[in-house]
């Protein structure tokens, strides 16, 4: 490396390292100004909690979580505070406990005062994978306000026979220490992959928080405005300085998806090393489909392959539909629409209506399959789950056509 090359680089790191530090001032400076006068903090040790689900002791301030109830990989604990608290005092909420293993996850969770005990929680994920402390902005929940009577979090997963250790929770009404960890909570908190992250993956675990794109793009925009600016005062440059710029703030950016994509192998390797391909699935986050699909083709569908017609609720891809064909796969399935297409069913096919499919009705009675628009056809209910029902044509409809090729089954 020469000395043009040693100077440009130096100029870059300085300019980058200037750059952080007044974006640090002015975040400093904001939330100085704009926290509460009087700001009510409260921190609640983990010992104080009790375990509602699971089994828990106390070692000191901290809550011990040594037991889970479940099958892996769905086992659960749930420690519950019963506390009367005033939410909208409390912006900021922190949980302190050791890292959970990658194949669980935690979701904060409270009660409103006069609810009764059967009436449904409000609930908020907690990101996975943080180093240290956990801090969520629960302003950013719309169902966090008025006084609460409970608290708690849910542990939920594979615990993979580790003990966890909850030191407790802290509730802050603002400050720079809980703005900013709740900023790098949004920023690094694991968000698990699924159908969409070929496509793309959110900067943020919470949609709406601050991305960290734009700073990243201000950050760099400040720096090159610093070598700018030193160039003008007589200090000027390498013109290579301007990309090592671009490139060191690039790379920092790209150490955020990396720690994704590094959490999510972790994850992968836990739920699936070693494991049969029917393990596999029945890990995965949509299990139930496969375990659904499975019950289809034991106990509903015959062993060669029919004629399906899937229906359900929706318009275009939608997951449920097509990873459920996936599935039912070598089936000849015809998945695009609603209602049976008008006339193409006939004796022998099948229909598996995804619930709720408005329009369609069964007459059990009468063993009738009817649908909007008039269409009608004999059938009897082949197996009913909460997921949907499949029925068989029982007779074929005088006057029906074939259905066109490559659209429907064959």
């Amino acid at each position: 490396m020469n000395a043009m090359s040693v100077k440009a680089v130096g100029y870059a790191l300085v300019a980058s390292v200037a750059s952080a530090v007044l974006l640090g001032l002015v975040f400093l400076g904001y939330w100085s100004l704009a926290g509460p006068a009087e700001s009510r903090d409260l921190y609640v040790p983990g010992r104080e909690f009790r375990a509602a689900v699971g089994q828990a002791r106390a070692e000191g301030e901290q809550l011990v979580v040594s037991g889970f109830e479940g099958v892996s990989p769905r086992r659960q604990a749930v420690l519950s505070l019963r506390r009367q608290l005033d939410s909208e005092a409390y912006r900021f909420l922190t949980i302190d406990m050791s890292q959970l293993p990658s194949g669980m996850a935690a979701t904060v969770f409270w009660r409103k005062s006069g609810q009764a005990q059967g009436d449904a929680l409000y609930s908020q994920p907690v990101p996975a994978n943080v180093a240290g402390a956990t801090t969520l902005d629960m302003t950013r929940n719309p169902a966090w306000m008025g006084p609460l009577a409970e608290i708690g979090l849910l542990l939920a997963g594979d615990p993979e026979s580790r003990e966890l250790h909850f030191s407790g929770i802290s509730l802050a009404g603002g400050g720079v220490g809980p703005a900013l960890g709740s900023l790098l909570t949004q920023w690094t908190g694991f968000r698990r992959f699924d159908q969409t992250t070929i496509n793309r993956v959110s900067a943020t675990f919470t949609a709406g928080a601050l991305s960290p794109i734009p700073v990243a793009a201000v950050w760099a925009g400040l720096a090159l405005l610093l070598v700018l600016v030193a160039g003008w005062l007589g200090k000027a440059a390498p013109r290579i300085t301007y990309l090592l710029v671009v490139l060191i703030v690039w790379v920092t950016l790209d150490l955020l998806w990396q720690r994704q994509l590094t959490a999510q192998l972790q994850l992968s390797q836990q739920l699936f090393q070693g494991r049969s391909v029917a393990e596999r699935h029945g890990r995965d986050f949509d299990s139930a489909l496969y375990d659904y699909a499975q019950q289809l083709k034991s106990s509903g569908l015959p062993a060669t392959p029919a004629r399906l017609f899937m229906l359900h609720n929706s318009r275009g891809h939608n997951f449920q539909r097509l990873k459920l064909q996936y599935y039912l796969l070598p089936h000849n399935i015809y998945n695009l629409g609603t209602l049976p297409p008008e006339g193409a069913v006939r004796e022998g096919d099948y229909i598996l209506a995804l619930v709720p499919v408005p329009g369609l009705e069964f007459h059990g009675g009468r063993s009738l399959l009817r649908w909007r628009g008039g269409g009608r056809v004999p059938a009897t209910l082949e197996h009913s789950h909460p997921m949907g029902k499949l029925f068989r044509i029982a007779a074929d409809p005088p006057g029906s056509p074939e259905p066109g090729a490559g659209a429907r089954p064959r």
